[in-house]
């Protein structure tokens, strides 16, 4: 399993730098109850035909691009051998992820590339517990450098490299509480993010920003009561939240990212 979360996270960063072609999508669904489950999939299809080309020429013996190039995998690896396993978790932190799975679907003749990570919670404020986890550097995160995360410690990376990017993402806050949803822009930490080496690398992409895409649909267990956010659409009954963005535009404008919501 940790093989291939390694893998997972190679693959993620040859799309994210490469080809600027990704498409991320989160999708949460809060029950009446509070509880629910929290998926986000992305897919980097589009960079199939460039790693099957890269893994032609690469002659190396431990090519990670020949593992995704010459066989298919439909298969979902469960987070509770890394959650109990890991140093850096509390004991609250590893019963919020243990529960979590990753599926990784590779199909070479549909030219299929995702990676879709799954996690229940049984209580709203948990579900922001999650999502720090993960800007935190502590729970799996395939938008960050294998290098950078401690999940994936000692498989090549030892959680302190001098290259680690600093992500326009870490600008961006949610909070999630029963009955409010809140999504919030840190502009200095965007700034500092931008003018770090991973923004600068950012920067030197151009319009490939644009394919770099994200998407969040929340489901409601009532109607919103009130909303405001540039980029938020509500569905006829008001029981679902629509956001769509690409990297281009988190970098032109994160200010039009934010949205509150109540319901």
């Amino acid at each position: 399993m940790k093989k291939f979360l390694l893998l997972i996270s190679f693959t993620v960063l040859t799309a994210f730098f490469l080809t600027g072609c990704l498409d991320s999508q989160e999708d949460v669904t809060i029950k009446s109850d509070g509880s629910g489950v929290y998926k986000n999939s992305i897919d980097m299809s589009g960079l199939f035909d460039m790693l099957q080309m890269a893994a032609m020429m690469d002659t190396s013996a431990s090519s990670q691009l020949k593992q995704l190039s010459d066989k298919n995998l439909d298969s979902t690896f469960s987070l509770a051998g890394f959650a109990d396993t890991s140093s850096t978790l509390s004991a609250e932190e590893k019963a919020l992820l243990k529960n979590g799975t990753v599926h990784l679907n590779i199909n070479q003749q549909n030219k299929v590339l995702k990676v879709d990570m799954t996690y229940p919670f049984k209580k709203v404020e948990d579900l922001q517990k999650i999502l720090e986890l993960q800007k935190s550097k502590k729970g799996f995160n395939p938008l960050r450098q294998a290098g950078e995360n401690p999940a994936l410690q000692g498989l090549g990376g030892n959680g302190e490299s001098d290259t680690a990017m600093s992500s326009p993402l870490d600008g961006i806050d949610i909070i999630y509480k029963n009955g409010l949803i809140e999504r919030k822009v840190d502009q200095k930490k965007i700034e500092a993010a931008k003018n770090s080496e991973g923004g600068n690398q950012l920067k030197s992409m151009g319009e490939m920003l644009d394919g770099v895409t994200f998407s969040t649909v929340i489901h409601l267990p009532r109607p919103v009561k009130n909303s405001s956010g540039e980029k938020l659409s509500l569905s006829d009954d008001k029981k679902t939240l629509r956001m769509k963005y690409s990297l281009s535009d988190m970098m032109k404008n994160p200010k039009a990212l934010e949205f509150k919501v109540e319901y």
